[in-house]
């Protein structure tokens, strides 16, 4: 007798696994969309915390530049030497900040500005003292009124009206430094690779000149590397042996920065000049070595700073379309100051965020002199 004979038959096996196929398929698109929304969340995300961490520092900064610098010095050139070379780190205006403008693309929108802050980081007070008797340009012993707060290796910047001003370092103290009594000496020895008496005018500085300490010295340029997308800082101090100045990377995918200046010019009907009143925006760079008030001197004028950070995404957002064109970013992003370029310009694969701010500059509101 024949057994009877149980199973599949191929055209139901294949049936079987088209229908696998189908929710294999299914599932394979379900996950990638659900993987591609992840990723877009987390970059997002990445770009939350990168430009706080930029705008965190920046912000740091702008809240403490202008301190040690008297208002009346403002806008003076400093000239600077480090080994003897007068090119590094080079001049620069004695200010709490100064915005290099970056210009604009092909399509008027605005690249990445260069905002440069100052101050110092004198370790106990930074005053402004006043010497006593006129300095030669080859003296390196500076008679002053007293040496308080100032320590040795401390950086300090010579300043009279109508001179340029010239940068040195602390050496010594061939009496004893702190004492408020005329006549304390502080030196500024060729020992120092930052002494270099070629910085100082061939007159000198005559009696009650200003000195300014600012003790290792903060000068410090937040730019954007436009190559590799990152926010960098190029710090100028007395606190790196060998060198003038060094690099550090802030935060990455960083991809554009705006600043303007908040100046208070009295133009606006009721206010006057020095009622710390911001009257006008701008990134017009202020005339430098203008001197006198702070009403009068263009440098002064400037009482806040207003700041965009532009940070983008790292995720790729392939267009709906392949080969297509990119729809992630199709309008440039805007800040109050105008629209800002994106790598690659517009239309853009990459989602970004935008952080703006404004920072009054306390140091010189508060009048610090």
């Amino acid at each position: 007798m024949r057994r009877s004979q149980s199973g599949m038959t191929l055209v139901e096996i294949m049936i079987a696994a088209v229908i696998g196929l189908i929710g294999i398929v299914v599932i394979m698109q379900v996950y990638a969309l659900s993987e591609s929304r992840r990723r877009t969340t987390t970059s997002g995300a990445d770009a939350q915390s990168n430009g706080n961490i930029a705008l965190y520092g920046i912000v740091r900064d702008l809240q403490q530049s202008g301190y040690g610098v008297s208002l009346e010095s403002f806008g003076c050139t400093v000239n600077t030497s480090f080994n003897g070379d007068l090119a590094n780190p080079g001049p620069f205006a004695l200010a709490p900040v100064a915005i290099t403008d970056g210009g604009i693309d092909g399509s008027g929108h605005a690249m990445p500005d260069t905002l440069r802050i100052l101050y110092s980081t004198a370790a106990v007070v930074s005053k402004p003292d006043i010497l006593t008797v006129s300095h030669a340009q080859t003296d390196t012993l500076v008679n002053m009124r007293a040496s308080l707060g100032i320590a040795a290796n401390s950086l300090v910047v010579f300043w009279e009206a109508g001179k340029e001003c010239a940068l040195a370092q602390v050496t010594g103290f061939p009496d004893n430094p702190g004492v408020l009594t005329n006549n304390t000496q502080l030196g500024h020895a060729g020992g120092s690779p930052w002494n270099n008496s070629a910085v100082f005018p061939g007159s000198g500085y005559s009696a009650n000149s200003m000195l300014l300490n600012m003790g290792g010295m903060a000068l410090r340029s937040y730019a954007v590397d436009i190559v590799n997308n990152n926010l960098q800082l190029l710090e100028v101090s007395a606190n790196f042996a060998g060198a003038p100045s060094t690099t550090f990377l802030v935060a990455s995918e960083i991809v554009n920065l705006q600043a303007q200046y908040g100046k208070d010019t009295g133009v606006h009907a009721g206010h006057v000049a020095g009622d710390n009143i911001v009257d006008v925006w701008d990134n017009v760079l202020p005339a430098s070595g203008a001197g006198g008030p702070a009403v009068s001197n263009p440098w002064g004028q400037v009482v806040a700073v207003r700041l965009a950070i532009l940070a983008r995404a790292g995720q790729f957002e392939k267009p709906s379309t392949p080969g297509g064109a990119c729809e992630a970013t199709t309008t440039p992003p805007t800040w109050i100051g105008g629209t800002m370029a994106v790598p690659g310009g517009l239309p853009s694969c990459y989602r970004y965020k935008l952080f703006e701010t404004i920072v009054p500059l306390r140091n010189v509101l508060w009048g610090w002199s």
